[in-house]
């Protein structure tokens, strides 16, 4: 269980704790709260108050919640800052982790960081994907512009550039969808077609017990008249 946030040293999680299923973890843009923190020196779990910035896309960790300080109009700074550009997350599973444990990996550090239940390191996992995926996408437009400058007839360029590749995909799309429905009508008038033509062949196979069954009766009165 975690320790009050304002414990002054916290115990480190259980490694063995019993588990907490939950549902599925919900995807969002920014996170905070309080999580485990392994050290990278003296490799002892410290408990530290995580907030994810969806802006510069970075996690900062503090020894309390800024927002205290702050009503009493104090500013603190943060105890560290990771950038989330290229970085991954996946869950660490093992004796030598404690429960509901993840990797936050980055170019220059791998961080180990354990919630308090599987829906917290679910949502964490989630939010620190998605900072990830976006801050690189960034990075990537941002090598496209120059000292990111961009005047206006740049951005137009741009502009017409990314709105052709939507055009693109667009079209690439309605295309697929189009072929698929002219598929679908093809097989609905196929299937259509084997419908009438077994119908009528049934039809005709009925008559033709039918008639078969009149010439059977007819054959045996004859036979009863006869004798």
């Amino acid at each position: 269980r975690s320790p009050a946030p304002h414990s002054p040293e916290p115990a480190p999680p259980l490694l063995h704790a019993p588990r907490v299923w939950t549902t599925a973890a919900k995807m969002d843009m920014d996170n905070r709260g309080w999580l485990y923190k392994r050290g990278k020196f003296v490799q002892s779990w410290k408990n530290r108050y995580f907030i994810v910035d969806p802006i510069k896309h970075t996690l900062c960790y503090y020894q309390s919640p800024p927002e205290e300080a702050e009503a009493k109009g104090r500013i603190i700074k943060p105890h560290g800052i990771i950038d989330l550009t290229n970085s991954s997350v996946i869950a660490e599973k093992g004796t030598n982790f404690p429960e509901n444990c993840f990797r936050l990996s980055t170019p220059g550090r791998d961080y180990y960081i354990s919630a308090s239940d599987p829906f917290k390191m679910n949502t964490w996992i989630s939010v620190l994907r998605l900072n990830s995926k976006l801050g690189t996408l960034e990075k990537s437009v941002e090598k496209e512009i120059p000292d990111g400058k961009i005047d206006a007839e740049a951005a137009e360029e741009l502009d017409e550039q990314y709105s052709l590749s939507f055009k693109l995909a667009a079209n690439k799309m309605l295309k697929t969808l189009s072929d698929t429905a002219v598929s679908s009508r093809s097989t609905l008038e196929e299937v259509s077609t084997k419908k009438y033509e077994v119908k009528n062949q049934l039809k005709k196979y009925k008559e033709a017990v039918k008639a078969q069954h009149t010439e059977l009766e007819a054959k045996l009165k004859q036979l009863r008249t006869s004798e």
